[in-house]
């Protein structure tokens, strides 16, 4: 129970994001368990445990106050740093690792424990004046002394097993109505790569562009109408914008260099959007892509004529593979 999880931990989160891919339970579940292997999670226990063996002894715990790369105050053990009390979880876990620990006859262990996390919170004073955060200060003694009788190695794995119960409802539950969790990323870094020339060995020139995202924002219409559907139901789209021409306004004002335009009337049969995009090409002065509904040589030649620098070919490079080079061919100069 002390090892369960709590509150939408990594893991957790994890799993959820596997399950809302439509993964199934092993694969969900996996994905938890790869996640809680981290040293910033549940291989904490793990990395706590080489601390004691570095150490040894408690004599030796000021001599080499290990230091935690995760953070500049923290070290294994010591938690998150979003913890600002005591985890409730310390004081069970004290009191059986200290049990545990003359069961096993390592008392040792537990003193050197002890003795760690003294000196872990001197470190704590010294970055941070003060700052009297205990944090999970019993997690060492649960590490290093509750599971004496098991190799450091296989921490993780124990911990999983307080786990699955939480990570299994957590999948169940997402299945049940399961949305795909897709984040949106917003590019800070350079607008433009540039263009450098490198030696190989051998003296030969080689040239190529530094690394570049281009964030290309897309705006579905439906009935003239900025919509959003989920997972491609058109029963499920919801608008969320009125006029498509201010949201490209909009796009471009922010930074949008290209806009992604499609037409799902289009693409599901139900019309077309074509002078909605034609308002769009004409009112920003950035290339606009078009798609959805272009079927025909007809199709595509109006979506050029409204303005589009390219259109994009979808359903029919599967039907009609012939018709779709056809296109491709006739169009080749735009």
């Amino acid at each position: 129970m002390l090892l369960a999880d709590h509150s939408f931990n990594a893991s957790t989160f994890a799993a959820r994001v596997a399950a809302s891919t439509r993964a199934d339970m092993y694969g969900s579940v996996t994905a938890a368990l790869a996640t809680l292997q981290g040293d910033l999670h549940g291989g904490a226990a793990t990395a706590a445990y080489r601390t004691l063996t570095e150490v040894k002894t408690p004599e030796n715990a000021e001599a080499v106050r290990p230091r935690d790369p995760r953070s500049r105050t923290t070290h294994y053990g010591h938690g998150a740093s979003r913890v600002q009390v005591r985890d409730p979880r310390a004081k069970h876990l004290e009191a059986m690792a200290k049990e545990l620990s003359a069961y096993a006859g390592r008392d040792r262990l537990y003193e050197t424990a002890h003795a760690v996390e003294e000196a872990s919170r001197k470190v704590l004073q010294e970055k941070k004046p003060g700052n009297n955060d205990l944090r999970k200060c019993g997690f060492l003694h649960g590490a290093g002394a509750s599971r004496s009788r098991n190799p450091g190695d296989e921490f993780t794995c124990l911990f999983a097993c307080g786990r699955i119960a939480g990570w299994t409802g957590h999948i169940l539950e997402q299945l049940a109505d399961n949305r795909l969790i897709r984040p949106q990323a917003t590019y800070d870094g350079p607008g433009r790569g540039t263009v450098r020339a490198d030696r190989q060995a051998g003296g030969k020139r080689r040239t190529g562009l530094t690394p570049r995202v281009l964030v290309v924002p897309a705006i579905d219409l439906r009935s003239g109408k900025c919509v959003r559907m989920k997972q491609g139901d058109p029963t499920t789209a919801t608008e969320y914008d009125g006029d498509p021409v201010e949201r490209a306004a909009a796009f471009v004002a922010q930074g949008a260099r290209r806009l992604h335009v499609i037409d799902l009337d289009g693409a599901f049969g139900s019309g077309e959007n074509l002078a909605a995009v034609e308002r769009i090409c004409k009112a920003v002065e950035v290339p606009v892509q078009t798609g959805g509904g272009l079927r025909t040589v007809m199709h595509a030649e109006r979506a050029f004529a409204a303005g589009a620098c390219e259109i994009i070919l979808g359903t029919l490079m599967v039907e009609d593979e012939r018709l779709a080079r056809n296109i491709i061919n006739r169009f080749r100069a735009k």
